[in-house]
């Protein structure tokens, strides 16, 4: 090193900054340095192995194709909805199928009733959080919801591959496998029952209509729409994946496979967070102990560094 490098530095205010002077501080604090960071390494590697694993589980799906060019009567549909003069979005629900089975596999109403129909509140919670003596600490159906959409349940939408992936963070993977799946299955059966219930509806509705209309064109319109709502009833019934084809079901994960805790990074900060707390702790030292020996008449700044 040159005689301009080990030179003491000046800072804007004056005080002159030796680095030498920090790394012979280093140096000194050898011992300190190596014990407080393994130390911290030490307990950042049983912090990590004590967290229990957590695990992702994964469904990978499509949306179900059922277009109106899947009801049998081609792309004709909007135009004899209009010629009998009926409101098709109320017949057909709008084409948003995919949109709204999202919209119920995240709601507040629907994951409340998974959990609920499987007992899932002593799965989510520890026992003992249900014998608390105040009523108010104990876990209730609402810090369930939170809890199971926040934490556990994600829904991810890739629009350019036109796949959606449903996953399901747990620590025990065969558990959270079988969540994956079920979710799965149960919004295509609620989507079935919604429609085979809606399509009954509109049945009903044009059957109604019927014999109130003369026009032999408009009747023929009708009775198109009544074989429209039929074939879509007979696909929901017949359907399983209605609302979401199952491309890649979820599988229990390996053991050493888990997602959480990343190990080696919580390693390496607890080993880099010692280094640091160690040389601040060695700088500080050196500074109480240069302030117990100065004379009282003087003053020590904490970056004056003169020997």
């Amino acid at each position: 090193m040159t005689a301009a490098e080990s030179a003491p530095r000046t800072t804007p205010d004056g005080e002159r900054v030796n680095i030498l002077h920090y790394w012979d501080i280093l140096k000194r604090g050898k011992f300190l340095m190596a014990g407080m960071t393994l130390g911290c390494a030490a307990l950042g590697a049983g912090a990590a192995f004590v967290i229990e694993p957590v695990y992702e589980s994964t469904v990978t799906m499509i949306s179900a194709d059922r277009g109106d060019s899947n009801l049998g009567i081609g792309g004709n549909l909007q135009g004899l909805a209009n010629l009998a003069q009926i409101d098709l979005s109320s017949i057909t629900g709008g084409g948003k199928v995919k949109q709204e089975a999202l919209a119920i596999l995240k709601s507040r109403g629907f994951v409340s009733r998974f959990i609920r129909q499987r007992n899932l509140m002593t799965v989510l919670f520890d026992r003992e959080a249900f014998a608390a003596k105040e009523p108010e600490k104990i876990p209730t159906l609402q810090d369930a919801y939170e809890k199971f959409s926040k934490s556990i349940l994600n829904v991810d939408e890739d629009i350019v591959g036109n796949t959606i992936k449903l996953k399901i963070y747990w620590k025990d993977p065969a558990a959270g496998a079988n969540w994956a799946n079920s979710l799965v299955a149960e919004i295509n059966s609620h989507m079935r029952q919604d429609t085979i219930r809606e399509t009954r509806k509109s049945i009903a509705y044009l059957e109604r209509v019927l014999p109130n209309t003369e026009i032999i064109q408009v009747q023929q319109a009708i009775y198109k729409l009544i074989q429209a709502q039929i074939h879509k009833s007979m696909l929901a019934e017949t359907r399983e994946d209605y609302a979401f084809k199952v491309i890649d079901p979820a599988v229990p994960a390996d053991s050493d496979r888990f997602v959480r805790p990343r190990r080696v990074l919580i390693i390496l900060l607890a080993t880099v967070s010692g280094f640091l707390i160690a040389g601040f702790s060695a700088v500080w030292r050196d500074y109480i102990r240069r302030v117990n020996a100065a004379p009282a008449n003087e003053t020590v700044h904490a970056v004056s560094l003169d020997r």
